[in-house]
């Protein structure tokens, strides 16, 4: 269970991030106690296939939203956050399923926002899209390591221009009306400096809105 409290006005009191205006009349602030930063997390184990080992898992969490509807406060969501099916080669992986972003895997830990991560609006990109990802990794030498990644991703969900929390049907925008999928990799190298990683990384990525863009 997480606790909140707010000194001002926030877009929402247990996941805030957004300060608004106190508008006339309002309290200041706020307090809270919510479970919908609880995640349930399953993971199994496959046979080995080709010489790979195989794995599957799926997290889900309850910061779903909630409906507009009356009392819809009581009516919280389950929300899918990362579904993937992995084969797992001595230096090669192949990853199937909705995942992290390849080029931006890293994100800050903090219980106080397991269910957006921290640093959203600082520049922190993070979402979990559907994507067919290889990943290889070779080894330089005891402490340094290179491996890269390709992606192709089914991409983006546009946005649904509409005021309710949730929407029952996935609405279509820029990246699906391309009918092309994203097209991306990633580099990096990491060597132990002072027993700790230092990583260089190379990012390109190729948004499936280009296509549509291309072909006006």
């Amino acid at each position: 269970m997480n606790l909140a409290s707010n000194q001002g006005v926030v877009d929402s009191i247990d996941l805030p991030t957004l300060a608004y205006v106190r508008p006339p009349g309002d309290s200041g602030g706020s307090f809270g106690a919510t479970l919908r930063q609880s995640e349930i997390g399953f993971e199994a184990f496959g046979p080995t296939v080709a010489g790979a080992k195989t794995k599957a898992d799926l997290q889900l969490d309850l910061a779903g939203g909630f409906p507009s509807i009356p009392n819809g406060i009581n009516s919280g969501l389950v929300r899918l956050r990362t579904a993937t099916m992995r084969m797992d080669w001595a230096s090669t992986s192949v990853v199937v399923g909705q995942d992290a972003i390849f080029f931006s895997p890293n994100s800050p830990t903090s219980f106080a926002t397991l269910a957006i991560p921290a640093l959203t609006y600082a520049g922190n990109l993070w979402s979990w899209v559907p994507q067919i990802r290889v990943e290889h990794r070779v080894r330089l030498e005891k402490s340094r390591a290179c491996y890269s990644k390709e992606d192709s991703r089914s991409g983006k969900r546009g946005s649904t221009g509409c005021s309710a929390r949730y929407k029952l049907l996935p609405a279509g925008g820029a990246w699906e009306a391309s009918r092309q999928p994203a097209y991306g990799s990633r580099i990096a190298w990491t060597r132990n400096v002072f027993g700790q990683p230092l990583r260089w990384e190379s990012r390109v990525l190729l948004p499936a809105g280009l296509w549509l863009q291309s072909a006006r």
